[in-house]
């Protein structure tokens, strides 16, 4: 039950099986179910079971659809990813077939051994991490490849009868009396000059009597739900970062021993930026190596893919990973605001789940069980939809499963690194932001002054070969889904030597024209979103592409 793109809109069998499941007369240009999941990730696909085994309880026949960009069940998914036992707790309840939950725990391996590191440019000092504050050990985590882990979700749902819909876009929705109507699948299959091509596709319409929005870190429609609906937190915006990975081969002379959890501070990034490095050794003589940098950085040029392999070229990680071989990369953004800067996580007839949420815990470097977490507690609401308020339900689950207070003990932790003395102040001071009796101040990423720029020596790979690594494809002669608003603005911009977008986007989408424009590569493009979060004068507009194009990231 795999679907191609678009087609499986069309495919009329399927469309008609729905309507009828749904009593609802078939149309051409619209479709009607219960349940409408946005994002086929772990959050949405959670979302998906545990509506379905919601309903079942309750000898009820509702129909869920899930709908997805990526073309390819995990082609889009990325995380470290280093996840809580919780999440394999939650799984278990929501799994109908206890194989496919077999499944999951045999990639799921624990955490064996678990270091830190401090690292100087130099030199280091390496922590065993049954030392570290709790909040900082992963003895009792597991190690897992999130798109294994999403491959398997996908499956469940098949097997539970959750249909789902791959390399289908939907960009708007239409909303009536604070109620979500319908989302705008647009038409698809036009040229750069808007010419139809063989493969025009018609827009089309989805309705239900409830929406989840699981698109990942600033997804199209849950922005716009909170932009429209005045959700955000006004005084306390939310905070990005971008998290470039590498999933490496290693040589049999490397000393990284099965299942070990590195984690690092300090080198490559100057004490001034967020972030950090990570290692973990996965099964098959495999690794995921990556680092996470705070977009609200204040370096010009800082680029990220550059300073992975600045990190990987350290001597503590360097030794680990000798010989190493880059199997595939990837990059994305990730929310890292904590408790103060969730927004109301729905309105009306729709729930927000997942990182399109916020739901990221960077007090303790994980945020997979949450998300997990909230797509479950966001299925279960929507099935009691009609004897119970959405929004408020969904609140109240999400306390009850723990979300709200794990987010709560973490609620100033971003925020005490924005210090000018950064990670030496942030580090010690982060152990005592909890007893702190009020928010501190936030301001947006792009907001940060760009005053700094930095060299950039390295040796290793470069964007364009991070690219080719990802797998992204899009179609070449299509219309491009990133637009500059106003070009006027990128002029004032480069006069300014505020070109950031030449450096931050890790695909190297953006590069400079002899005539001083803009152009953009959108087949570059890694889907990570990091330019509506860095450009200094929010010019740059994104929309999913409608061609099914992006990243494929197997495994990953």
């Amino acid at each position: 039950m795999r679907y191609n793109c678009r087609q499986s809109i069309l495919n009329t069998s399927r469309i008609c099986y729905i309507f009828y499941m749904s009593n609802t007369a078939p149309s051409p240009d619209h479709i009607s179910v219960d349940c409408c999941i946005i994002g086929a990730g772990p959050a949405g696909l959670a979302a998906a079971l545990a509506f379905s085994k919601e309903v079942k309880k309750r000898n009820k026949i509702k129909t869920v659809l899930v709908i997805d960009k990526a073309p390819l069940p995990s082609a889009h998914t990325l995380s470290g990813a280093v996840m809580s036992r919780a999440a394999m707790k939650h799984l278990e309840q929501i799994i109908e077939n206890p194989e496919y939950f077999k499944q999951i725990q045999s990639i799921a391996r624990p955490v064996q051994h678990d270091w830190m590191h401090f690292l100087a440019p130099y030199t280091g000092i390496r922590v065993p991490g049954k030392i570290l504050p709790p909040n900082l050990q992963h003895h009792n985590d597991m190690i897992v490849q999130a798109g294994k882990l999403t491959d398997i979700l996908h499956s469940a749902c098949e097997a539970a009868g959750i249909h789902i819909y791959n390399g289908v876009s939907v960009s708007d929705f239409i909303m009536k009396n604070g109620i979500v109507e319908a989302l705008i699948i647009p038409e698809a299959g036009r040229d750069k000059n808007r010419r139809k091509k063989s493969s025009f596709k018609s827009a089309e319409i989805i309705k239900a009597e409830t929406f989840i929005f699981a698109e990942g870190t600033l997804g199209t429609l849950s922005e716009k739900l909170i932009s429209q609906c005045s959700l955000a937190n006004p005084v306390q915006p939310q905070l990005y970062s971008i998290g470039v990975k590498q999933l490496i081969r290693l040589s049999p002379k490397s000393t990284l021993r099965p299942d070990t959890a590195i984690h690092s501070l300090g080198y490559p990034l100057p004490v001034t930026v967020f972030g950090g490095g990570f290692l973990y050794a996965l099964e098959n003589n495999m690794a995921a190596v990556g680092l996470l940098i705070g977009l609200d950085y204040k370096i010009k040029n800082l680029n990220p893919v550059h300073e992975l392999e600045r990190f990987k070229s350290h001597p503590h990680i360097a030794r680990l990973i000798d010989g190493h071989k880059v199997v595939l990369c990837g990059a994305k953004t990730t929310p890292e605001g904590g408790y103060y800067s969730l927004p109301v996580p729905g309105y009306g007839n729709v729930l927000i789940a997942g990182d399109a949420g916020g739901f990221m815990n960077l007090f303790m470097f994980k945020g997979l069980h949450l998300a997990i977490a909230s797509g479950i507690a966001a299925g279960k609401s929507s099935a009691h939809h009609q004897e119970q308020q959405l929004v408020l339900n969904y609140m109240h689950t999400l306390s009850k499963m723990g979300v709200s207070r794990e987010l709560y003990k973490g609620r100033n932790f971003r925020q005490i690194f924005r210090s000018p003395l950064g990670f030496l102040a942030g580090a010690p001071l982060s152990l005592l932001q909890h007893l702190i009796p009020f928010p501190l101040s936030l301001h947006k990423d792009r907001d940060s002054p760009l005053t700094r720029t930095q060299k950039n020596n390295y040796h290793g790979m470069n964007r364009e070969e991070f690219v080719f690594h990802s797998g992204t494809r899009h179609e070449e002669d299509s219309l491009s889904h990133i637009v500059i608003t106003d070009s006027a603005l990128c002029r004032t911009c480069i006069q300014l030597k505020k070109n950031t977008c030449l450096h931050f986007c890790p695909g190297k989408v953006y590069s400079l024209n002899n005539d001083g424009t803009i152009q953009i590569q959108h087949v570059n493009c890694l889907h990570d979103k990091t330019c509506l979060v860095k450009c200094p004068y929010d010019n740059i507009e994104w929309t999913p592409p409608g061609d099914g194009g992006g990243p494929r990231y197997a495994g990953m």
